[in-house]
């Protein structure tokens, strides 16, 4: 009795588990995944002390 739903269940299950299993390996292994504080140095965080970034939020200016 293996219908779709059944097929379905397990493809889930086995997608979970391996996602467990990836990111446990990840974590055991000492792998990072790219993103804010990888060390990259092109993050606007890694900027150094002092160093302020400057958004202007105001309306644009009209020219008359």
């Amino acid at each position: 009795m293996n219908d779709w739903q059944s097929w379905l269940t397990i493809a889930i299950c086995l997608t979970a588990a391996v996602y467990i299993a990836r990111r446990a390996w990840h974590a055991v292994t000492g792998k990072k995944t790219p993103g804010c504080g990888s060390g990259c140095g092109t993050c606007p965080s890694n900027a150094p002390p002092g160093a302020k970034q400057i958004v202007s939020i105001e309306p644009p200016r009209r020219s008359d």
